[in-house]
């Protein structure tokens, strides 16, 4: 396998660069604010993206929620962060946890509702269950959160799970043909957003999305599901196909009583769908959105 430079120079110091300098202040790479309705919403982009895939989103329901939307540091063109040097561990979603608590308090968001697409739900079950103090709730949208295949590992089990995945995926897509394929928008997406999506998934270097792809598969959120002390909720695309919308939705069921979600979770399909949920069934996402964020969250979070 042939290595990028730039990938060689980041797997060579263990994907990680130097300790936070200056004031030690985490940031993120960009962060957009709209809306005054009566509930906090910190939104999060799958791998890849910025905080513009959500900027739709967010003008249909500017009079719903408050919302902040980020672009984790190294996605779009936004230089990826300096973090402590641990080539065992996650250092950038270490670094992502610690942004995110600043974001909150900064912002003076009142226990947001942390909505997380793909490899950022991941990322928004370890900070509600490492700050449930912090947090009203927690939305996954269409991200195996719970891998059924890895539950019950010990921690050197699941690491070198993990890692062997990892190097599939150097070897999958450390080329500029598979990684062109890997980011090409689905074939029904519309033609404009199809557009608007790919210049955004191409935009950063492999290397950044390899940098968090690899802290991604060693963060086991299905030790972190069960014990989980603020409700949880799950979005996930069905196709339109009825066959293939049957078979997904028994394997994402199957998942989650392998790696049980916490008590009182749920899950809803929105039919017709695809992985970027709210561009093809935005009325859909957004009832079901909203339905789980302005209802009594707050209320019925569990304490400590």
């Amino acid at each position: 396998m042939v290595l990028s430079g730039a990938l060689v120079a980041l797997m060579a110091s263990g994907l990680a660069g130097q300790e936070p300098s200056g004031d030690g202040t985490f940031r993120f790479g960009e962060v957009l604010r709209e809306g005054d309705g009566p509930r906090d919403l910190v939104l999060m982009p799958c791998l890849g993206c910025d905080a513009h895939s959500w900027t739709e989103f967010m003008a249909r329901n500017r009079t719903r929620f408050r919302m902040v939307a980020l672009t984790w540091p190294g996605m779009g063109a936004t230089a990826l962060p300096e973090v402590v040097p641990d080539s065992l561990g996650t250092p950038y979603f270490d670094y992502l946890v610690n942004a995110l608590r600043l974001i909150v308090e900064r912002e003076s968001l009142r226990r947001p509702v942390i909505v997380g697409h793909s490899a950022a739900a991941v990322l928004a079950v370890r900070f509600a269950a490492e700050h449930p103090e912090l947090v009203s709730g927690v939305v996954n949208v269409d991200a195996v959160v719970a891998n059924g295949d890895t539950y019950g590992f010990d921690r050197a089990r699941r690491r070198a799970w993990a890692d062997a995945e990892m190097r599939g995926v150097l070897a999958r897509y450390d080329n500029d043909s598979s990684w062109a394929k890997l980011n090409a928008a689905p074939g029904d997406m519309p033609a404009h957003r199809a557009a608007f999506y790919e210049r955004m998934w191409r935009t950063p270097p492999r290397a950044h999305v390899f940098a968090y792809w690899r802290d991604w598969l060693r963060t086991d959120v299905g030790v972190l599901l069960p014990i989980l002390r603020v409700p949880f909720f799950a979005i996930h695309a069905l196709p339109a196909d009825s066959d293939r919308a049957a078979a997904i939705r028994t394997d994402i069921r199957d998942r989650y009583r392998r790696a049980p979600m916490p008590v009182g979770g749920r899950v809803v399909f929105v039919e017709g769908s695809s992985h970027t949920v709210w561009e093809y069934r935005p009325d859909a996402f957004d009832a079901a959105l909203a339905a789980f964020a302005l209802g009594s969250v707050v209320e019925t979070a569990r304490e400590p």
